[in-house]
């Protein structure tokens, strides 16, 4: 009977808790915020790039951005894992952002605060309301290819690790694999899972980006880089992927 009301208790403390996360007057906010409609026809635009966030003591400004790019910094996950975007509330992949947000605390918010700001912006302002969930999608998977890894070794042993488009470097500290499974989803659009077998390594990968021109002398796209100067390869398949599942969203309120 003692077990029964002890459990009984746990339940009543852990309820009105959890009903506090979800509730949007209780969540972490901005003090003042705007929304506004930007007019905006460039079609070479991601329909779900990941927007510039500028911040500048206590102000945050996402200058242009739709709301498949908020839901992105908001919940910090990548563009393939944001699902159901309505197209017929005045959100769809034509329709762009702006917001302007203040924050009166001494101290600026972090990124992770940040979020959670813009989480409640999103309840609040666009009726968002989503789900974390599974959702089956194409993925790729990192395996070693016939032969196994070869890495290329750093040109500079004590280069800095890092990744900018058209170039890894996995040198001082040596990357985790899954970091650089992360770097390689951001590449390709899609997630990619680690299946190496490895924990870290020392390596430069350098390939063509897409959008860049090709020369004589340039490096091989991302696929040949990878299996030619790694001994890995993507191998395409499909998985459950953790998303953002929309079911429910519509145009800002006005301010």
């Amino acid at each position: 009977m003692k077990r029964l009301t002890l459990i009984a208790c746990i339940v009543l403390l852990v309820a009105p808790l959890a009903a506090q996360r979800d509730d949007p007057k209780a969540a972490a906010r901005f003090d003042v915020a705007s929304v506004k409609d930007v007019a905006h026809d460039d079609p070479r635009r991601l329909p779900c790039g990941l927007p510039g966030v500028e911040r500048s003591g206590s102000r945050i400004r996402i200058p242009l951005a739709q709301l498949c790019g908020l839901i992105r910094v908001a919940y910090d996950v990548g563009e393939y894992q944001v699902a159901r975007i309505p197209e017929n509330q005045g959100v769809g992949a034509f329709n762009f952002f702006e917001v302007d947000a203040l924050v009166e605390n001494a101290t600026p918010p972090g990124m992770e605060e940040l979020r959670l700001m813009l989480r409640t912006l999103l309840a609040e302002r666009f009726q968002l309301r989503v789900r974390r969930a599974p959702v089956d999608m194409p993925v790729y998977v990192l395996v070693a290819a016939e032969g196994g890894p070869r890495l290329t070794g750093c040109s500079n042993p004590k280069s800095g690790s890092g990744y900018v488009a058209g170039r890894i470097v996995s040198c001082t500290p040596p990357l985790p694999m899954g970091r650089f499974a992360q770097f390689l989803s951001r590449e390709t659009g899609r997630m990619v899972l680690d299946k190496t077998g490895l924990d870290s390594a020392t390596f430069e990968l350098h390939w063509l980006p897409d959008t860049a021109q090709a020369l004589p002398d340039s490096p091989p796209s991302l696929f040949t880089a990878i299996r030619e100067q790694l001994g890995l390869k993507l191998e395409a398949q499909r998985a459950p992927v953790d998303s953002i599942v929309v079911d429910h969203a519509e145009r800002p309120s006005p301010n």
